[in-house]
């Protein structure tokens, strides 16, 4: 019934979420202050800094502020692509990441949602909080060196740079949301 009522509204049969809720046009922001894309392999987290900065600079956004949306954002992509592609490749679906930068007036909205396994990056901050010493042991057992906390600072800066961070496991995705 929805997926019928959804292909009434929009006059063709839904192909996103957005369409299978049958959201009007104007709900949110337009397209031109929004920006989408996906990554499929480490070759391509690169590029993620540059694209975020490039769009939060276009819409306005301060040089500061673009530059740490550029930053958390790749910092996160790389975590995924690390942590979240390592797969069996027995498997036939593929890993990705789909990101969406929103400029609505002076506020920075990052979303950065995958299909890997569930990952809830505050849960982690937690267990790791440096001021800890209790979960500073737990670092070293977990991790086997404090080492291993280097290769998480992407998590750290990006929740530092945050007013709000939001995560989510929906339908098996991961979605999180950072608000500057």
């Amino acid at each position: 019934v929805i997926i019928g009522l959804a292909a009434i509204e929009k006059k063709r049969f839904p192909r996103t979420l957005e369409e299978l809720m049958a959201m009007p046009d104007s709900f949110g922001v337009g397209k031109e202050n929004y920006l989408e894309f996906s990554i499929r392999s480490v070759e391509e987290v690169t590029e993620v800094s540059e694209r975020v900065q490039e769009f939060c600079l276009s819409k306005g956004i301060d040089t500061r502020r673009a530059m740490m949306a550029g930053l958390a954002m790749e910092e996160m992509a790389g975590n995924v692509v690390k942590y979240g592609f390592e797969t069996d490749p027995t498997k036939k679906n593929k890993k990705s990441a789909d990101f969406r930068i929103t400029c609505k007036g002076d506020e920075v909205i990052l979303r950065l949602r995958d299909n890997c396994a569930p990952f809830d990056p505050s849960v982690w901050t937690k267990i790791h909080e440096p001021e800890d010493p209790v979960s500073n042991a737990g670092i070293r057992i977990l991790a086997g060196t404090a080492k291993e906390m280097e290769y998480h600072m992407g998590i750290r800066l990006a929740y530092g740079v945050a007013q709000d961070v939001q995560y989510n496991n929906i339908l098996g995705r991961n979605v999180l949301v950072i608000r500057m």
